[in-house]
């Protein structure tokens, strides 16, 4: 069982049909590059040859084995991962810019900006 937060995780490997259908094609016991590996070579050549691209998140151990296994096969981040990634980032800048905006503007600009950078931040609905 899988509880949110624990360190335990399974690794659960996917493709998208070319119908759109998402199939399961296997579930490993961790997230280590050496079960990644495994459960890679375990794919007939023949369908090896099929894979164009592999959709990971950045967790190192899946992109090494997939550059090690599936050498012409192009790597993709998720998304989400992208996203979160970038959201970080961009959080991070804005409130650098906003503590050396503090030291040079004064209390009455700067509660002005203040509030017109929130907007920045705010999450969009998608």
């Amino acid at each position: 069982m899988l509880k949110k937060g624990c360190r335990d995780f399974v690794t659960i490997v996917t493709a998208q049909l070319a119908d759109g259908r998402l199939v399961i094609l296997g579930v490993l016991p961790d997230r280590q590059k050496d079960s990644m590996v495994e459960f890679l070579r375990t794919i007939p050549e023949s369908l090896t040859q099929t894979i164009q691209t592999a959709c990971c998140d950045m967790w190192e151990s899946y992109t090494e084995a997939v550059r090690e296994e599936l050498k012409n096969v192009r790597i993709v981040i998720d998304r989400f991962h992208v996203a979160k990634s970038y959201h970080a980032a961009a959080d991070s800048l804005r409130k650098q810019e906003l503590k050396r905006l503090r030291s040079v503007l004064t209390e009455e600009e700067y509660q002005q900006l203040k509030g017109s950078i929130w907007a920045f931040r705010k999450k969009t609905v998608s």
